[in-house]
Order: C-alpha cells, then sequence, then structure tokens
C-alpha cells in the first residue's frame, strides 16, 4: 500500500519534458452569453436594404394595315404589358437565438423583411388594349403603389463543429452550417392609388388576347420579388458565418517561432478536444513550448531537465469571477506556462556574462561595468582594493527555472536561486570577488486597453520583488550586507532594462470583427485546484482595429450580386411558365 501511494505521488507531481505536448495547454471556452452577443454580428450582416431592378413584359399582335380606296390603315389588334419598378427589399434581424445543444450549434431566429414601404412605395404599372379600326375597345392603363409592411420570417439551422486530424498539419476545426428553409407571409400586401377591379379587367383582357386563360397572382409576383433575394443573403450570411468560425478557429493552430534577446522559443498550439454542450462550448487546445531540447552549458550541470507538472482538475464551463457571467474564457494550464518557462531557463536566457571580453546584452545598461560599480553599491567597503578604476564582469548562474502559479489578478513566477557573480580585476588577473543569491516573487498580470484592443504583460519588477544574499565575498566579509542593500536599490533599473524589450515584443494587438471585440477582461485562478490560469473577457461593440470582414455581404450601395438575377427569375418563374403553353395562338415555344 506504501509503495502505490508513493507511486501515485510522484505519478502526480511528475516532471515535463522539453517539448512534451500539455493536453490541454489551454482551454477556450464561449458561454451562452457570449452566444447571445453574436447577435452583434448577425447585425451587421444585415444590408439596410437591397435594391431590386425594375422588370417588365408584355406582347402585342402584329401590325395590320388595310388599304381603303384613298388611304391605308395600319393598327395594332392588342397589346399588353405590365412593369415593376422603384422596389427594394429592406432587412432587419428581429431575433436570433444560438443555442448550444448536444455537439452542435442551434440557430433560430427571424428577419424583418419589408418591402419598399408606405412613404416610398414601389410602382406596379399595367396596360391593355383591344383596339378596332384604331378605335379602342378595351383600354387599361393603371399603375399602383405597392408595398409590403414588415413581415417577420422564421428560420432555424444547426451548426455542427467538428475537430478532424488534418495530417502533418495537425488537427483542424470544422464548421459546417445546415441549409436553411424560408417562407415569407405577405399579408402585410398593401395597394393604393388604383381600382380595386382592375387586375380582374386586366386578366380578362389579356385572356382574350391569347386565347387561353392568363393567371397573374400579385402575391406569387411580389413574393417572388422577395424570395430570391432572401434566399441569397440566408445563403451568403450562413456562408460568411461558417467561413469566418472557421477562419476564427484556424487561428488556434498556431505553430510560431519567437526569437527573444537572441533564444529562439518554438510555441505550438492546436486544437484538442472539443465540447459543444448545453453549458457552452468549449476547445481544448494541446500545445508545448521548447527550443532547440538541449540544456545552455551554463545551466546543464544543475541536473534539471523537467518543468513541473502538477496536475489539477479542469474548471467548468462558465466558471470564473464575473457578475454577470463572462462570454468567453481562456484558460493556460500552470504545466505549459512552467514548460515555457522552463524553456527559457533551459535554452540559457537567464544566462549572461558581460564585461571584461565576456560580450554585451543588446541594451544599455543603467550601471558602469568598472570597479566605480563597486563604490555605487557598497561606498567604500572596496576602496582599498581598487586605488585606480577596473574593469568587472557580471554573469549568472541560474541554478533553478522559474515557477509559476495563478494568484488572484493574475499569476505568480517565482525564481530561486538566480545566482549572480561580480568580478573584478585584481592583481593582474580576474577574481571573484563576491556570489550573490538573488530570489524573488513578480506578480505577472495583463495589461488590456479596452479602447486600443493592444494586450500586453505587465509584471511587478520594482525593487521590493527581489530578495538578495551575499554568499560569497573573501575580501571584506563585513561589507556583504551593505553589498546587499545596494543591490537591492540598483535592481529595479537593471532587470526593468532587461525585461522591458522582452514584454514588447510579447505585447499585441487584439482584432475585432465587425466592431464586435473584448470590452472587458479579467485575470486569475480557475479550476476546482487553482491551477489554471484564467482570462475572462466580456464581448461588445469596439472601435479599435477589423480583423475580419462580416459586413461584405451588406455593402449594396452600388447594388448586390442578387439583383441582377432577379429580373429573368421573376420572368422565367412567375410571368412565362404561365404565359407561354403548347396551344400559343402565335406557335412559339
Amino acid at each position: 500500500m506504501h509503495t502505490l501511494l508513493l507511486a501515485l505521488t510522484l505519478q502526480a507531481h511528475a516532471g515535463r519534458p522539453p517539448g512534451e505536448i500539455v493536453a490541454p495547454a489551454v482551454i477556450v471556452d464561449i458561454t451562452p452569453e457570449g452566444l447571445d452577443q453574436l447577435d452583434v454580428l448577425a447585425g451587421a450582416l444585415v444590408p439596410e436594404s437591397i435594391p431590386i431592378d425594375d422588370i417588365e413584359d408584355g406582347d402585342e399582335a402584329d401590325e395590320i394595315c388595310i388599304d381603303l380606296l384613298f388611304t391605308e390603315i395600319c393598327f395594332t389588334p392588342w397589346r399588353w404589358g405590365y412593369e415593376v419598378s422603384g422596389f427594394d427589399v429592406g432587412l432587419r434581424i428581429a431575433q436570433l437565438d444560438l443555442v448550444p445543444g448536444t455537439g452542435q450549434i442551434e440557430l433560430a431566429g427571424a428577419i424583418e423583411v419589408n418591402l419598399a414601404s408606405a412613404s416610398d412605395p414601389g410602382t406596379l404599372g399595367f396596360l391593355a388594349q383591344l383596339l378596332d379600326f384604331g378605335d379602342p375597345l378595351i383600354d387599361i392603363d393603371e399603375s399602383c403603389d405597392v408595398w409590403l409592411e414588415p413581415t417577420e420570417i422564421g428560420f432555424t439551422t444547426t451548426i455542427d463543429l467538428v475537430v478532424v486530424p488534418n495530417g502533418p498539419d495537425g488537427t483542424v476545426v470544422v464548421v459546417d452550417v445546415a441549409p436553411v428553409d424560408l417562407s415569407i407571409d405577405i399579408t402585410g400586401l398593401r395597394i393604393e392609388g388604383c381600382a380595386i377591379d382592375f387586375l380582374d379587367d386586366f386578366l380578362n383582357a389579356v385572356t382574350g388576347f391569347l386565347g387561353s386563360a392568363f393567371n397573374l397572382d400579385l402575391g406569387e409576383l411580389l413574393t417572388g420579388l422577395v424570395e430570391p433575394l432572401i434566399d441569397q443573403f440566408m445563403g451568403d450570411a450562413l456562408a460568411t458565418i461558417e467561413d469566418t468560425l472557421t477562419e476564427l478557429l484556424s487561428s488556434l493552430t498556431i505553430d510560431q517561432e519567437l526569437d527573444l534577446l537572441g533564444v529562439i522559443l518554438q510555441l505550438h498550439l492546436e486544437p484538442g478536444e472539443l465540447t459543444v454542450d448545453p453549458a457552452g462550448i468549449r476547445f481544448a487546445l494541446d500545445g508545448s513550448f521548447a527550443g532547440t531540447g538541449n540544456p545552455a552549458p551554463c545551466v546543464s550541470g544543475f541536473g534539471i531537465d523537467e518543468s513541473l507538472a502538477t496536475g489539477g482538475a479542469y474548471p467548468g464551463i462558465g466558471d470564473g469571477p464575473l457578475d454577470p457571467p463572462h462570454h468567453l474564457g481562456a484558460m493556460i494550464d500552470d504545466d505549459f506556462l512552467n514548460q515555457a518557462l522552463f524553456a527559457v531557463w533551459y535554452e540559457g536566457l537567464l544566462c549572461f556574462e558581460i564585461g571584461a571580453g565576456g560580450g554585451a546584452l543588446p541594451i544599455d545598461l543603467p550601471i558602469p561595468l568598472d570597479t566605480s560599480l563597486l563604490r555605487i553599491l557598497a561606498g567604500d567597503t572596496f576602496a582599498e582594493f581598487f586605488p585606480e578604476t577596473k574593469p568587472i564582469a557580471l554573469a549568472t548562474r541560474p541554478r533553478k527555472p522559474p515557477v509559476a502559479a495563478a494568484v488572484p489578478g493574475g499569476v505568480s513566477i517565482a525564481l530561486e536561486e538566480l545566482g549572480l557573480d561580480l568580478y573584478a580585476e585584481l592583481d593582474d588577473r580576474m577574481v571573484r570577488l563576491a556570489g550573490i543569491d538573488i530570489g524573488a516573487t513578480i506578480p505577472a498580470g495583463l495589461d488590456f486597453d479596452g479602447a486600443t484592443g493592444d494586450l500586453g504583460i505587465d509584471l511587478g519588477l520594482g525593487p521590493d520583488a527581489f530578495t538578495f544574499g551575499v554568499v560569497y565575498n573573501e575580501l571584506k566579509p563585513e561589507g556583504s550586507q551593505q553589498l546587499g542593500d545596494g543591490l537591492s536599490k540598483l535592481v529595479g533599473n537593471l532587470v526593468g532594462s532587461l525585461i522591458g524589450p522582452l514584454l514588447g515584443d510579447l505585447a499585441f494587438a487584439l482584432p475585432s470583427f465587425s466592431g464586435l471585440g473584448l470590452s472587458e477582461a479579467v485575470i486569475g485562478p480557475s479550476g476546482p485546484d487553482g491551477d489554471f490560469i484564467g482570462f475572462f473577457a466580456k464581448l461588445g461593440l469596439v472601435d479599435y482595429g477589423e480583423g475580419g470582414d462580416l459586413g461584405a455581404i451588406g455593402d449594396c450601395a452600388g447594388g448586390c450580386s442578387t439583383g441582377g438575377s432577379v429580373a429573368p427569375w421573376l420572368l422565367g418563374l412567375v410571368v412565362f411558365a404561365r404565359r407561354r403553353r403548347d396551344d400559343d395562338p402565335r406557335g412559339e415555344d
């Protein structure tokens, strides 16, 4: 029993080799409240109006000419036609609900549609003439103001999200939006400005011309104006949602090389498990953070070749500090963060030898690299050994990798036994004057600017974050305390100058999608064991940079592509299908 318990304990706290996949490394959650915010995107997809091309149709008999004694009379026995002009379709999302179900997202809603309006109606014109030697027997020439009051069209569809292998490129998330069926109710059709019985007169007249029944359903005609545009719009909108989600989720696959002060590190993230249920949507991302895999010479002798692995239970979807709940949550496993910190340490980023021919940092140090530095740090403690200014050198000895843990407001980075040796030229040779062990507990949070979308890392690098212990000082042991105090005063500027450029490289600007972006963000511990570092955000309308063009199908200022296809569709399915018959008296196909 004791052997089993020991084995379980060792397994729970086992280390993680460089580059080993952490699963999950990052968890991304979208809550039902977050899905509700997507109606902002839906609004961006809807154009204010879609213009409809004018259409017309009609026919007339061949001209007849009669020779009289002194003259010739020519006339057209009959003609008919109609014209549809001045119409556009207005659209508005009246309702949109995205509800996470089991394995898919259910999308339901309603589009409010209007065809023209009472203040700006469309026009329907009808002409039917029957002449007898030029005298009209039937003469109908009417035009009507027509519009369709705002009418809601309900729709439902589903969005399937599936993680699939993608060969050497890892895994990808495939988004599939099911087709949607629509039907429109024209009970709100309004007709003004013409005789109520004009349509019957027109149809009877045209039927007489053609010798067979001619049916023209005004409701179907107007429905035919609207339906193809709505079908096209919904098809484009759903395709845009599908493409946008695919692009957004594809961005969760990351292979990025980071150059941190000359040390090359590789960040890898790819989709792992995907969960869709009534609690929300969860994307679990597997990842690794590694360098060359070979320890830098300055750390190879300390016998540490694995990062800290703590295990820990996953946080629940929607668990977080915001009230009302957050819309978007991203939780980083502390194992993944510790792997990143270990890689930084393992590749020698904390190892420096500067001064006295030992190289230089890619920054300007705020300290002199000669024995005048000793006077700054320890007064006259070492003055008797250096009557003249001599070169000095600094070398770090990072015995242990940094370790991170989640804390309220962010994460705490603990640094132990970061050794610093100070060398100076004495008796024509470089000697070790002092050895200092540096410890630190550095709080780290996120610096998010909701106005610009800039997201950076905020580290607490003040002198109070550091401790110093002089562990070697053979020349003047009585001056160790003063030397430690001097280092404490100096380290804030020194570390700030060193870390500042690194933090600048890690800052980036968040995108927005059709004006929707992060409006609020907090960071803190997550999970039952508090070992996930959680980033919790709310979505809202923002003014910062655009990362996706979701409104493209709504830009119909110059006429949408759907407009040009309406007239042929109407002529083919509304008019000619009813008029062109095998017994057409003219014998035409």
